[in-house]
């Protein structure tokens, strides 16, 4: 069973990525507009310097990773501009995909497995993008804290390779950055300190060459005025029949952005991060608890992360697979199930809608009802964390 079960998620993900390479829809650059790849292509061909000379609305590792990939097509086997561009980013992204399983396996048994499962239903999104990449930063963050009794080389290695995959992955996705609070609350300060410094010094770096603005070009999206059609305040819009959704900076929006109301969520985001991380605090005081603690404050906080953005893209569900692969084999089935749920219900939503017809009415509820899925990852991730305490009762 098992065995058939990894060449069932191999096989999706093979053909997935066989469509997107050779496809008879992605083999020409006006085929390709609109998606990610050309975008990537455009901001590659902009004279000048990103976030100075022209708008860029992706932080400094995407905007490494997109000069790393467009700069090698050429007349490389996958093509010229933005088609090679499209096809070398699938391509690496299957193997950081199929990287993540086997680290995550060779960690854990069944954690590679069940990480695959977790994001076959929207892998094809990942492939386009840099999700997966955030997603290998996550796995290899939450894998270094759980080293234990670590001394001499091993240690300084350790608190580097933690401090490393933080940086990197927050300067691809800011969802890798919630590793330092996780860090924090299982008692391990000084991978969390380093890793803030670094983060600290990188982004400091940035801001110098790039300018100030280069900060607002990134939260605000490239200054994009509405809700993503996606997220809560979107779906919420659509059944109040403010529709219809309108294309605006690559991804289709409704209504006007409440700074007010993007504000609050991402207090609520801090004030869920910070009461995962006092349970968790509580919780590794026993010994052998902080292991299994870690992947489940990172879960609650990336879901929270996730629910309460502006854009809530399919993609960034992937953020959560890391984390909820290691709560499975660690015991903690609900906060998993509830993750596979929220992943599957977005795939049917957009395989029955796709992205232009998420304005629909039962688009809407359907993606307000994985919103609740995702409230439900918070909730059983503290009360899982409550449960395992001294001196409460395990369930």
């Amino acid at each position: 069973m098992r065995r058939r079960l990894v060449l069932l998620v191999l096989a999706a993900r093979v053909l997935a990525t066989a469509a997107l390479l050779v496809g008879p829809w992605t083999d020409d650059a006006a085929e390709l507009a609109g998606w990610d790849a050309s975008r990537f292509q455009a901001i590659h061909d902009a004279p000048g310097r990103p976030w100075i000379d022209h708008g860029v609305e992706y932080p400094p590792g995407s905007v490494a990773l997109i000069e790393l990939i467009t700069v090698q097509v050429g007349e490389s086997v996958f093509g010229e501009g933005v088609v090679g561009t499209q096809r070398l980013l699938v391509a690496l992204s299957l193997v950081v995909d199929l990287g993540v399983a086997v680290v995550l396996e060779r960690h854990r048994r069944d954690a590679g497995l069940a990480y695959l499962v977790l994001g076959t239903a929207v892998v094809p999104a990942g492939l386009l993008r840099f999700d997966l990449w955030a997603a290998a930063c996550t796995a290899i963050g939450l894998i270094f804290l759980a080293q234990q009794n670590r001394k001499g080389r091993a240690h300084v290695m350790a608190v580097g390779g933690f401090a490393l995959a933080v940086v990197a992955g927050a300067a691809i996705k800011i969802s890798p950055g919630l590793l330092i609070a996780v860090a924090l609350a299982v008692r391990k300060k000084t991978e969390a300190v380093v890793a803030l410094v670094c983060g600290a010094f990188v982004a400091a770096g940035w801001l110098v060459w790039a300018g100030t603005d280069a900060l607002t070009q990134v939260t605000s999206l490239r200054g994009a005025e509405g809700w993503h059609v996606e997220s809560v305040p979107g779906s919420l819009l659509v059944l109040t029949g403010a529709g219809p959704a309108r294309f605006e900076a690559d991804a289709y929006r409704i209504g006007t952005l409440d700074d007010d109301l993007v504000l609050a969520g991402r207090v609520m985001t801090l004030l869920i991060v910070v009461g995962l991380g006092v349970l968790v605090h509580r919780r590794s005081r026993t010994p052998g608890m902080a292991a299994s603690a870690a992947p489940l404050a990172m879960l609650g906080s990336t879901a929270a992360l996730v629910l309460t953005a502006p854009l809530l893209s399919p993609q960034f569900l992937l953020w959560l697979t890391p984390a909820a692969a290691l709560t499975w084999v660690g015991g903690h089935r609900r906060p998993t199930v509830f993750t596979a749920a929220a992943i599957a219900l977005t795939a049917l939503t957009l395989a029955l809608f796709g992205p232009p017809g998420v304005d629909h009415p039962l688009a809407a509820a359907m993606l307000l009802v994985r919103d609740t899925l995702l409230i439900g990852i918070i909730g059983t991730c503290a009360l899982d964390l409550r449960s395992s305490q001294p001196g409460c009762r395990a369930r």
